[in-house]
């Protein structure tokens, strides 16, 4: 009964109606690949229409955080569903009488992004709005779980329905996903509402931009989450080498491997969403920054299949529990009327470091014995521990004048 929050208000109609639009969304971007490989024999078409994507919500972030912060951020999200809906159904019917084309998709995609780039700050910015201050970190530790089932089920699920339905037929599923969703977002109460004062000029569009260097809590947290980014986005690609080293032949266990960082991840997001407390961000995210490194460090020199599973599901809930906390953290240090333009500024620097992240792990895999290979991985660990810290007692010290813009809230 205490956790019956989750299933109520605005909080509930937030999670549902997100959740399925970014279900129909992956396995939108999951059939991508399928059709590029069907149609071309290759899924070098599929991977560069969902590179496009992520090129697209780099460059409309000023855009798109302003929006946020403009208009009624439901309504945002169930008009943005609407346009995707739409794309949907239209390029699924399409398919089903044949007219179908890379220059149709690469379109559609463009579209979509434009939108789910205008969904995510939008609810971002919500989640502090929709539940007690007390209950952020916990209600964010409820949505990974639900990111966490999408990202293992919907590979599984796009495989099965190929393996049964034309790709027109996947499409319309997905945009039959997303019009349930547009109910839920359309229910959405705002509080904050319209904010007509936010005005379209240069300076409010990239003000989140200048927030992460005024704000000095937010900006250390950067320096810090940066640095993960170049460290793990291309941690993928570690796994698979150590592993194609650790069980040669067997491919296939290589890919379980991959699931196994994910499982811990679920489980860290399962435990917090019932134990997750703000007052435990500045000991917990530090202290377990640095044990995933000592974890991690050793993982090249280990030959047991299972004590290797072990550390990877220990790792990856290290990883969860940290990357939850952070998220609960970045809704406080970003209060005030500009927090979408701060979130959308904040994760467009996060999201354009992620090519650099594969290139970088491509790099270091070529230049590095596989047995050093994680060491090398851990070793800035501690100064993205230090960051965190410095940024929360920054952010502690100074909680009664806040950073950021003079019209920020402070707590």
């Amino acid at each position: 009964m205490k956790n019956l929050w989750v299933f109520k208000g605005d909080f509930f109609k937030l999670w549902s109606g997100t959740f399925l639009s970014i279900l129909s969304s992956t396995l939108f971007y999951y059939s991508l690949i399928w059709w590029s490989l069907n149609e071309t024999e290759s899924a070098l078409s599929g991977g560069l229409i969902i590179g496009l994507g992520m090129s697209i919500s780099i460059v409309l972030s000023p855009f798109t955080g302003w929006l946020a912060d403009r208009f009624h951020r439901g309504r945002l999200i169930a008009y943005s569903d609407v346009i995707i809906s739409i794309l949907f159904f239209t390029i699924g019917l399409l398919a089903i009488f044949n007219f179908t084309s890379i220059l149709l998709l690469i379109i559609t995609r463009a579209f979509i992004s434009i939108c789910l780039t205008a969904i995510e700050p939008a609810s971002r910015s919500l989640i502090s709005d929709t539940v007690e201050k007390d209950l952020i970190e916990k209600g964010i530790a409820f949505q990974e779980i639900l990111n966490q089932i999408t990202q293992v089920a919907v590979p599984i699920l796009t495989g099965v329905l190929f393996t049964f339905l034309p790709f027109g037929y996947v499409w319309l599923i997905c945009g039959g996903l997303t019009f349930v969703s547009i109910f839920l977002e359309f229910l959405i109460k705002d509080k904050r509402g319209n904010q007509k004062q936010v005005s379209f000029n240069k300076k409010q569009l990239f003000s989140g931009f200048t927030n992460l260097f005024k704000n000095r809590p937010l900006r250390n947290l950067l320096y810090g989450t940066s640095i993960q980014q170049l460290l793990f986005s291309g941690f993928p690609i570690y796994i698979a080498i150590w592993t194609s080293i650790l069980i040669k032949d067997k491919e296939w266990i290589g890919g379980i491997f991959q699931s196994i960082w994910g499982i811990g991840t679920l489980v860290a997001a399962i435990t917090l969403s019932f134990l997750a407390k703000q007052d435990h961000l500045k000991i917990v995210a530090p202290v377990l920054m640095i044990i995933f490194g000592l974890l991690l460090s050793p993982l090249g020199w280990i030959s047991n299949v299972y004590l290797g599973l072990t550390l990877l599901v220990l790792t990856g809930a290290i990883s969860g529990i940290v990357n939850i906390y952070l998220e609960g953290y970045l809704q406080r240090v970003t209060e005030g009327r500009d927090r979408g333009r701060s979130l959308g500024a904040f994760f467009a620097v996060n999201s354009s470091l992620m090519p650099l992240g594969y290139a970088l792990a491509g790099i270091i895999s070529e230049m590095v014995d596989v047995k050093l290979l994680f060491l090398i991985v851990a070793l800035p660990t501690p100064l993205v521990s230090f960051f965190i810290f410095r940024s929360v007692q920054m952010w502690e010290g100074k909680i009664k004048k806040p950073y950021g813009t003079e019209k920020a809230t402070p707590m």
